[in-house]
């Protein structure tokens, strides 16, 4: 996992961005790393906008990508695009 603390330069809004790529093959590792996650953005963030990306390996109904909506996510929104050669352009600020 990665992460980095951002401001956008227009808007001074503060932003953390959190990069992963889960296990593949593990059922419980994927459940222990977003274990970890949740555990690493509750240290490190204080109010700020969240990203949280990468490779998951899981769908919406698996219990890794339950825990993290339930336990971190008040409001989510959750982008999901599967066309990696049109990708669309979506503003957030």
């Amino acid at each position: 996992m990665t992460w980095a603390k951002l401001q956008d330069k227009k808007s001074k809004t503060q932003f953390i961005v959190f990069n992963t790529h889960f296990d593949h093959e593990s059922y419980v590792s994927r459940v222990e790393s977003a274990k970890l996650i949740i555990k690493k953005i509750q240290e490190i963030s204080t109010n700020e906008i969240i990203f949280v990306m990468g490779d998951f390996n899981m769908g919406e109904s698996e219990e890794g990508c339950k825990q993290m909506s339930v336990s971190l996510f008040h409001n989510i929104l959750i982008l999901l695009n599967f066309n990696f050669f049109s990708p669309q352009k979506i503003d957030l600020f």
